[in-house]
């Protein structure tokens, strides 16, 4: 394989960046609780958006909530969840983060997979992305997540989806990883999972014992601009998550790899791609959303997603957290360093 050219992005951002704007989703909330309440939402409750239509026939807009793998079919536990659903709802099916099946394929088609290779996903949630993967390329996908009750729920939508042989979704440990246990492996895969976990350099380290030689590794994660200081509104992103995460910078996730033994020829800031691809998401789903045949729960689900995408969004904009694409490959004959 040609060598990728080096793209090296991670100088720490200081300066605000324009996404998408607070009062839009504040609009939204508004809107949606008005109806969760009970009494017809009107314009003059809130400023008014030029960007959106005036008329009253966007009000009567429906949106078919995506479920080519029925609800009422499913059995796990996790489905009595009513977030799990509206994540659903907003992202695809087996999907809980942007983009769904088509930001999937981009990421992983530079690795050249097949039906002879193998790729680990690492945070295979709900497994739309292994499935999606698979069944494109034909290679044989592993799935793993730290969550009993997400994995029962991501083996019975692969099986319903006829994915379980070429999907096994298997529990793992952060704090005890073992990847070599699920075999070994051409690639690895991760979106938006590593923020989320404390033992980060055990994890890397896991990951290079159990991928071959030149094996290769593609993820997305929330990275910092600086762990000193993030800045008020990272800080209070932090503690709107359901569970405090640990974010490192991009430079230390590069140096970490690096000192495993991975060349790390691509750390490219994307968060830009991403957010545009959040917005046009999040105004389309708000747009067509029809609150009347929500229960309550339902409702509060819908709103407590929209807060921690409210949350992140502006920790964007501060400049203090970003969204990176990273590219590294296994250098031949080297061992992971730091993995006991």
């Amino acid at each position: 394989m040609a060598m990728l050219a080096k793209i090296i992005a991670v100088a720490p951002r200081v300066a605000p960046r324009k996404l998408l704007e607070p009062e839009q989703i504040a609009r939204f909330k508004t809107r949606f609780r008005a109806w969760w309440e009970g009494y017809k939402f009107t314009p003059s409750e809130v400023d008014a958006d030029p960007s959106e239509e005036s008329d009253a026939a966007e009000d009567e807009t429906k949106i078919a909530l995506p479920d080519p793998l029925a609800i009422s079919k499913r059995k796990a536990s996790l489905w009595a969840d009513p977030q799990v659903v509206v994540q659903e709802y907003l992202w695809g099916t087996g999907f809980d983060t942007p983009g769904g099946r088509r930001l999937v394929l981009e990421m992983v088609a530079p690795l050249g997979l097949n039906s002879k290779m193998t790729l680990l996903e690492i945070g295979s949630g709900l497994g739309g992305a292994a499935c999606a993967i698979a069944a494109q390329t034909g290679s044989w996908v592993t799935g793993l997540d730290i969550s009993p009750d997400v994995v029962d729920a991501a083996t019975e939508l692969s099986t319903m989806a006829g994915m379980a042989k070429k999907t096994p979704m298997q529990l793992f440990d952060p704090k005890k990883p073992n990847f070599s246990a699920f075999g070994s492996f051409n690639a690895a895969f991760s979106k938006e999972r590593f923020f989320r976990y404390p033992n980060k350099e055990k994890i890397f380290a896991a990951l290079h014992g159990a991928l071959r030689e030149s094996g290769q590794l593609v993820m997305t994660d929330f990275l910092l601009a600086s762990e000193d200081n993030p800045g008020d509104a990272v800080e209070k992103w932090l503690g709107a998550e359901p569970e405090r995460p640990e974010p490192w910078t991009a430079a230390k996730t590069q140096s970490c790899l690096e000192k495993l033994g991975f060349e790390v020829p691509i750390v490219k800031d994307i968060t830009d791609e991403y957010v545009s691809l959040l917005r046009e998401t999040i105004e389309t789903y708000c747009k067509g959303l029809n609150p009347e045949q929500m229960d309550k729960p339902m409702a509060e689900a819908v709103v407590n997603e929209i807060d921690l995408w409210d949350w992140r969004l502006k920790a964007f904009a501060s400049g203090g957290l970003a969204v990176y694409r990273i590219y590294a490959r296994k250098f031949q004959g080297v061992s992971a360093k730091g993995s006991d």
